[in-house]
This record gives structure tokens, sequence and C-alpha cells, in this order.
């Protein structure tokens, strides 16, 4: 039994050791993205916030592609407002919103993406009462892809 306690010892101290020696790379850590909660009221324009929760810079990251869901009975997808500071340089993505429920955002740039925060900013209506959610949709949500 001292032998096996012994062995599990040391080999914990092994891996500790080896781990130390390759650091987890960057690209194999998640990047968070989040939507705020809102209340609204029927017929009211608002505007959803999509966050960059996590920091870009030294990530690497020139394209993105988002899927974005909701229920076209409670909303109507008026269009994107602006893109946050993070894609300032990148200008306006391309949209598809062609498929009522379903938001697929896509861009690119030059320039890597840096920094976190305001990713873009799209304008709903509340076209009537009731309970419903903007959602992404990680089946059609990529980067550098």
């Amino acid at each position: 039994m001292k032998k096996l306690n012994k062995f599990c010892i040391i080999s914990c101290f092994l891996i500790l050791a080896l781990g130390s020696l390759f650091p987890a790379d960057a690209y194999s850590q998640a990047i968070g993205f989040s939507i705020a909660n809102k209340t609204v009221v029927e017929k009211d324009t608002f505007q959803v916030v999509l966050n960059a929760d996590s920091l870009f810079t030294g990530r690497s990251v020139f394209s993105y592609k988002f899927g974005i869901t909701y229920n076209s009975g409670y909303l109507e997808y008026l269009g994107i407002d602006s893109v946050g500071s993070m894609l300032k340089s990148w200008g306006t993505p391309t949209i598809n919103s062609s498929s009522a429920g379903t938001v697929i955002l896509a861009g690119a740039g030059t320039t890597a993406l840096s920094g976190k925060g305001g990713f873009l900013y799209l304008r709903f209506r509340a076209i009537r009462a009731g309970w419903t959610n903007v959602d992404w949709n990680a089946s059609q949500s990529m980067l550098n892809e």
C-alpha cells in the first residue's frame, strides 16, 4: 500500500512538472460570447448587443460567422445598427436574414481582431406581447473558417 501511495504521489509531481513545460496554447482556450437579457414592451424597437466576453488579442482571428435565432412570432429583425469597437476596421458584416427566425452574420478582415466587448448591435421590434429570446446558434457559429 505504501508503494502504491508513493507511486501516485510521484506520478502527480511528474504530471505537474511536464504540464509546466508545455503551456496551454491560446487557441485551445474557448472564446466566450454573450447576449444580455433585456425586457421590452410590445411594439418597442430595441437593440440586442452581441458581446465578446473573452479577449481576442493574440488569438489571430481574421473571420467570423455567427448564427442568431429568434422567435419570429414575437420579434422582427430590422437590421444591424452598428459594429462594436472590435469590428470598426472591418466594417459592416454580410447578413443573411432571408429565413424568418434566423440571422446569419459573417465578416472578415486583414487585421486580426483584438480586445473584447461590444461586437455587433442588432435591431429588433417586439411585434406581440409574450416571453421569447434571442440565442446563438452554435452549429452555425465559428471563427476563422
